[in-house]
């Protein structure tokens, strides 16, 4: 029974932060809100610690109320700062600390 709402907090707590970003956070706020909540339920590290997401920037737009468009740019600001990388499958987060340091 703890498992279990633990599990449900967990899932509203993240539900009332996507909804506080889509509200009144800036483009670069929600997505790297959906980064980071990308981030955690990800298990797929590799060996320097960064988090490899296999998730398309529509995926992205569609989770964050942007357009693909504007989750390009983002992404491409965001790697101008050496924060992420892109490849052909996946997006590499470097550090998820420095991630949710830009966020606050």
């Amino acid at each position: 029974l703890i498992e279990l709402i633990s599990r449900v907090y967990k899932s509203m707590d993240r539900l009332f932060g996507r909804m506080v970003r889509l509200m009144s956070g800036s483009a670069r706020d929600r997505l790297l809100y959906e980064l980071i909540l990308e981030c955690k339920q990800s298990v797929k590290t590799n060996k320097e610690g960064a988090y490899r997401l296999d998730i398309s920037e529509v995926d992205l737009a569609a989770r964050s109320g942007l357009s693909r468009e504007t989750i390009n740019r983002e992404i491409h600001k965001l790697k101008a700062e050496q924060m992420i990388t892109v490849t052909a499958v996946s997006i590499v987060v470097k550090d998820l600390a420095l991630l949710e340091k830009k966020l606050k």
